[in-house]
């Protein structure tokens, strides 16, 4: 059994005191619930894989995949237009880790569908598939300068997936 307690405080007027302006007293009430163990478990597990599981929320659209397996999304729901650019998460899954054992990444982008250009504004490094867990490493240092996809890239096919999106 696990117990919860707390305490309420509510006023109230003692005996013997007319209606004018009686002293308030306070009355502390201690309360106590027991709860199984297992419904305890139950609840943490519920708590922490809602608070933790940063990819739940994201709705990734499969964009792109190479030779090799490794798949781009984007998550279209999340696309922003703002001051004529238009703002995107990508994330990048492989099927085998890198050399710094990542198995995927997320980034923020910056895009100027005019001038068919991007800037990665951040990007986060996990050791788990599809985003998940903790990121190993992350960068908040945007590009400087724009970078302009080259043809048939897979920059290419995510800028005209976002733009077209984004009109």
């Amino acid at each position: 059994m696990f117990r919860i307690c707390g305490v309420t405080r509510f006023p109230c007027e003692p005996r013997g005191f007319s209606q004018g302006n009686p002293p308030r007293l306070l009355i502390l009430r201690i309360f106590c619930h027991n709860f199984p163990m297992r419904n305890l478990t139950i609840l943490l597990a519920l708590v922490f894989t809602v608070i933790f599981s940063s990819t739940s929320f994201a709705e990734w659209k499969k964009v792109s995949e190479d030779v090799n397996g490794t798949t781009i999304y984007v998550d279209f729901e999340r696309i922003r237009k703002q001051g004529g650019y238009v703002y995107w998460w990508d994330l990048t899954d492989l099927v085998k880790p890198t050399k710094y054992r990542d198995l995927s990444w997320k980034v923020y982008n910056q895009g100027d569908c005019q001038m068919f250009r991007f800037k990665y504004l951040s990007d986060s490094y996990y050791k788990e598939p599809m985003g998940g867990g903790t990121p190993s490493i992350s960068s908040n240092t945007p590009d400087k300068e724009w970078n302009y996809p080259s043809p048939n890239s897979v920059d290419e096919t995510l800028l005209k997936s976002v733009c077209a999106y984004a009109k």
